[in-house]
C-alpha cells in the first residue's frame, strides 16, 4: 500500500523523455527539381536527439488517486496493529487453555486414585462373596474410564500446547512450561461507556470509516473524467543534419485533453461509483451495529464468567468441608479410604473449577479488551512474564 501511495504521488512530477536516433542512408537522399540535375536533401546520415519534459498543469484525478493509496496505507497500518491486537488475545486464550488443562490434569489424577483404591477393595469383597461378579466389572471399568479421560487431557493439553507455540511464532514441536497467573481486571465501566469506547477505538470501524473515504475519492474520480486534462511541456531538438539552419531549438507549450464522448462508459462508471459509495456507508453501519452486538455479548458473557467464578468459590468451599469431616470420620474408623479418597477427589474436582472459572473469566475479559481496541497484556508493563520456553 505504500508502495502503490508512492506510485499515485508520480502524477504530480514531471515526466522526462529522452529519444535518440542514429540514421544512415545507403545513399544521400536527393530531390530531382531541376530536370536531369538532384539537390540533396539532408545528410546521408543523421543522429537526433530530443529531450522533452512534460508537466501536470491541472489533473484532478492525480489528487484523489493519490488520496485513495493514501487511504489505502493508513488501512495497511491498522491492519498490522489489528493483527497484533488478534495475536495477542489468541495467545492469551491459548495460555489459560494450556492452564486449564494441566489443572484439569491433577483433578483426573486423583479420581484415577480413587478409582483404583475402589477397584482394590471391590476385589477384596469379591474373594469373600460379599459382592458379585458384575459389580467388581463395574469397579474396572470407572477405573479404565478414568484412564482414558486422563489420557484424553494429555493428548489435548499437547495439542493446545503446539497451539500456543505456533501463536508465538515457535515451533509447535518445542517445550513450553507455564506459570500460572491471571494478571488481566475487567474494565470498570458501565456498558454505554464500553460500546461508546469501542466505536471510537475499535479498528475494524476505522477500516470502514478510512474504506468510505476510499469510495467517496471513486466518486471524485469519475467526475474528473468528464473534465478537461492540462499539461505542459518543453523539448529540446538537436540534429546533425548540415542542412539545417538551427540544427538547435526549443520548443514550448501546453496540450490539453477533454473527453466528449465515450459511449456512455463515464456516465456509467460515475454511477457505480456512486453505488459503491452507498454500498460503503452501509458496510460502515453493519460494522457498527455488529461491534454494539459483540460488546453487549462480551459484557454479559463476562458476567456470567464471574458468576461461574463466585458459584466455583463457593463449591470449593462445601467440598472442603465435607473432607474436613470426612478425615475426621476416617481417623476415627468409620470410613473407609475409598469414602476418604471420593472426598478428595471430589475436592480436587472442585478446586479445578475454580480454576477454570477463573481462567474463563480472564478469557472473557481479553475477548471484551480486544473489542475496545487494546491488547490483551497485563496491567503492568513490569509485570514478570508469564511464559517460559524450555531450550
Amino acid at each position: 500500500a505504500r508502495l502503490e501511495r508512492k506510485i499515485a504521488f508520480a502524477n504530480f512530477l514531471p515526466a522526462i523523455e529522452l529519444q535518440y536516433q542514429d540514421v544512415s542512408w545507403d545513399k544521400q537522399p536527393k530531390s530531382q527539381m531541376l530536370g536531369p540535375f538532384s539537390i540533396p536533401m539532408h545528410d546521408q546520415r543523421m543522429r537526433d536527439t530530443v529531450i522533452q519534459m512534460q508537466m501536470p498543469i491541472f489533473l484532478p484525478a492525480a489528487w484523489y488517486a493519490y488520496s485513495m493509496r493514501s487511504r489505502g496505507a493508513e488501512i495497511g497500518d491498522i491492519v498490522e496493529d489489528y493483527t497484533r491486537q488478534m495475536i495477542s488475545l489468541q495467545v492469551t486464550a491459548g495460555y489459560f487453555h494450556v492452564l486449564a488443562l494441566e489443572e484439569n490434569e491433577s483433578a483426573l489424577r486423583a479420581q484415577l486414585a480413587a478409582a483404583e483404591t475402589l477397584e482394590a477393595q471391590v476385589a477384596a469383597f469379591r474373594e469373600e462373596g460379599l459382592v458379585s461378579t458384575w459389580q467388581y466389572e463395574q469397579s474396572r471399568l470407572l477405573v479404565l474410564s478414568r484412564r482414558s479421560a486422563l489420557s484424553e487431557n494429555d493428548r489435548a493439553s499437547q495439542q493446545a500446547r503446539a497451539g500456543l507455540l505456533t501463536a508465538m511464532g515457535l515451533s509447535p514441536l518445542g517445550d513450553l512450561t507455564l506459570s500460572p497467573g491471571t494478571p488481566l481486571h475487567a474494565p470498570d465501566s458501565t456498558l454505554d461507556d464500553l460500546i461508546l469506547e469501542a466505536l471510537l477505538n475499535n479498528p475494524r470501524l476505522h477500516i470502514a470509516d478510512r474504506q468510505v473515504a476510499i469510495a467517496e475519492d471513486q466518486v471524485r474520480l469519475a467526475i474528473t473524467e468528464f473534465l478537461p486534462k492540462l499539461f505542459g511541456f518543453v523539448s529540446r531538438t538537436t540534429t546533425t543534419n548540415s542542412f539545417i539552419a538551427y540544427p538547435d531549438y526549443f520548443m514550448f507549450g501546453a496540450s490539453g485533453v477533454m473527453s466528449l464522448f465515450e459511449g456512455f462508459a463515464n456516465i456509467n462508471e460515475y454511477r457505480a461509483a456512486r453505488e459503491r459509495k452507498e454500498g460503503a456507508f452501509l458496510a460502515r453501519e453493519e460494522a457498527v451495529l455488529t461491534l454494539m452486538t459483540e460488546v453487549l455479548r462480551a459484557h454479559l458473557q463476562l458476567e456470567s464468567a464471574q458468576e461461574d467464578r463466585v458459584v466455583a468459590d463457593q463449591a470449593l468451599v462445601t467440598a472442603a468441608s465435607r473432607l474436613t469431616e470426612v478425615e475426621a470420620q476416617w481417623a476415627e474408623g468409620l470410613i473407609d479410604a475409598s469414602e476418604r479418597l471420593n472426598a478428595t477427589a471430589e475436592r480436587d474436582v472442585a478446586q479445578a473449577h475454580v480454576t477454570n472459572a477463573r481462567f474463563q473469566e480472564q478469557v472473557a475479559i481479553a475477548v471484551l479488551r480486544n473489542l475496545l481496541g487494546e491488547s490483551a497484556k497485563t496491567d503492568s508493563i513490569h509485570e514478570e512474564p508469564q511464559w517460559k520456553v524450555a531450550p
